[in-house]
Parts: C-alpha cells; structure tokens; sequence
C-alpha cells in the first residue's frame, strides 16, 4: 500500500510539471519575434528591380596587355599626319629611314605613327624574308598570325625596290594594322601595285634592308 501511495504521488507530481511548462514544448505556438514589416515589405521579390542598362552603353572591354598592344585609328588625325616626315627603323645593321605617302595612306600612317611612338615595335622581329621579293615584320605574335585589322587604303603608286607596303590577308578591303614589309626588287614588287598599300619609300638603309634574315629584330621605330 505506501508503495502504491509512493507511486500515485509520483505521478501526479509529474503531470503538474509537465502542465505548468506546457509554454516551452509546445510546437505549435511560435515563440520567435515579430517580423519588422518594413524590412519584410523591403527583400519583396518586386522591389528587386533589374538594373537599368543604357542601349547605347559600349560593353568594358579587358585591359590589352603592353606587350599585345593593338591601337585602332578610325579616324585620321591631320595634325599628327602633317608632323611624321620620316620614320626610322633601327636595327643591327644600321638605320633604315622611311618617307611616308602620307596623303595616300593617312588612316595606315597615323597607325603606324602612334604604334611607333607607343613603342609598339619595340623587340619585334622581321618574321618573313623572301629574297629577291621582301622583308616584312611588325607582327607582336612573331609569326606572321597577328597584328590586327584595318580598312584598306589601295593607291596607283607603283612598287618598286625600297617600296613599303602594308601585309593583308585575303580580304583586299581589310589590311593587318601592324605588319609592314620592305620591297627588294622592281620586277618582283611590280605587280602588287593597287593591289596592296603602299604607304612610303626607303631613303637610305637599303643596303641595311638586304641584310635582314629571318628573326633579325626591329630595335625600335622613331617618328621625325
């Protein structure tokens, strides 16, 4: 019997407990804070608006890195056209100075004036030598694969040994914007003529020209 009595007592003890912390186990009533409904009305899924994007906006291009530099010239700069008389090539065997047709080719030679200028040919290399036709270089790749693109600029001058005319691809219309080449004979150049941009002559340096093999390097290119 005080066994029994023992037990019943335990129960009841229990049950009160278990009543009087109902508040704490009780799942269904939610005990957490009350949203703010202003930062509810904000993280709405129509108050994220798409960013507002100008149709005309140019997209951000990557930096070029200086040793890939490519310039591109759309349009002619008169004034810095009027101030390149010569360009010089240096290299190993001595200087190479170039006049530029500069009313036949404006858009090529204020290219190839800025690239200059810019050192972009600094350290690059005559990559193609055909003996008894040209010498070309210009091309940062070193292979003859780079260099860029630009519009075309054809002439009547004709070429002839000491002619520098700009390299193309295919396309008569598009010109590489970088690779250049040097004639070494009339009756090997001739027929280029209108066919490719001549864009100036050689002055002096010819004997320096016939000395250039394959991976000989342009050391720099200086406007006067």
């Amino acid at each position: 019997m005080p066994k029994l009595l023992t037990i019943l007592f335990a129960s009841i003890l229990l049950f009160a407990c278990t009543n009087k912390n109902t508040k704490y186990l009780d799942f269904n009533k939610s005990n957490q804070p009350t949203p703010n409904p202003n930062i509810a009305d904000a993280i709405k899924p129509g108050n994220f608006k798409d960013p507002v994007v100008d149709p005309n906006e140019k997209p951000t291009m990557a930096p070029t890195p200086t040793d890939n530099l490519k310039i591109n010239f759309t349009n002619s700069n008169t004034n810095q056209q009027n101030m390149v008389n010569t360009f010089t090539i240096k290299t190993a065997y001595g200087d190479i100075v170039i006049k530029p047709y500069t009313d036949k080719a404006p858009n090529f030679i204020n290219n190839f004036a800025a690239k200059a200028q810019a050192k972009f040919y600094d350290n690059l290399i005559f990559h193609r030598v055909e003996p008894g036709f040209v010498v070309q270089g210009g091309d940062p790749d070193k292979n003859g694969t780079g260099g860029g693109t630009i519009a075309s600029e054809m002439n009547d001058i004709p070429f002839v040994r000491g002619s520098v005319g700009v390299a193309r691809g295919g396309d008569i219309k598009v010109n590489n914007a970088s690779q250049f080449y040097i004639c070494l004979t009339t009756a090997a150049c001739s027929p280029l003529t209108s066919q490719y941009t001549n864009f100036g002559e050689v002055l002096s340096g010819m004997e320096f020209v016939d000395q250039i093999k394959v991976g000989d390097k342009i050391i720099s290119i200086t406007t006067q």
